[in-house]
């Protein structure tokens, strides 16, 4: 096999690959239950990797002695979320467990740490990229505590999330990248 050849089936083979990547991200964002999350930006500037608003959500910071399920969580440890939505809206968590739950909408996450029964969690939600303007809105809008500023997330079988847009005062924008 000559070197063009192989060449070309190398570059062949990193695109379908990238290509999945975006299609399996695309087809989670689309097929997964819709949660909706209150939440607290922050605009903070990474310069290698642009703008980007901070997320905080009720998942990120759970008080144990309120939930149901196991407990004694350390950092590193799996945790799965129970969610159900509530008159305001907003879906809450209702139990927490250490291995996935037989049923209910839950969310899967890592404990980064725990103190006496809070437990701080990573979902993968906590950054959402965004253009100079769009991180700016968000963190003129949050500053101002005029608006009410909700996440919508794509939620899977598995618990995995992704978020799929935000809810300004009731106004679904929902980012679509295919």
């Amino acid at each position: 096999m000559n070197r063009t050849l192989r060449l070309i089936i190398v570059v062949a083979s990193m695109s379908v690959f990238l290509v999945s990547m975006i299609v399996d991200h695309q087809i989670r964002r689309q097929s997964g239950t819709e949660v909706i999350l209150d939440l607290e930006p922050v605009d903070p500037r990474d310069l290698l990797a642009g703008y980007y608003v901070i997320i905080q959500t009720p998942l990120h910071i759970l008080d144990a002695n309120a939930l149901a399920g196991d407990d004694e969580f350390r950092p590193g440890n799996d945790i799965f979320v129970v969610l159900e939505p509530g008159a305001d809206g907003d879906w809450h968590p209702t139990s927490i467990y250490h291995a996935r739950p037989d049923d209910g909408i839950f969310i899967h996450g890592k404990v980064r740490r725990s103190w006496d029964e809070t437990i701080f969690a990573h979902f993968n939600l906590e950054r959402y990229y965004a253009h100079e303007e769009t991180a700016q809105i968000l963190e003129h809008r949050r500053r101002g505590n005029r608006d009410r500023l909700r996440w919508i997330v794509s939620v899977e079988s598995d618990g995995r999330a992704i978020i799929r847009g935000l809810e300004i005062n009731g106004e679904r924008q929902i980012d679509f990248f295919l």
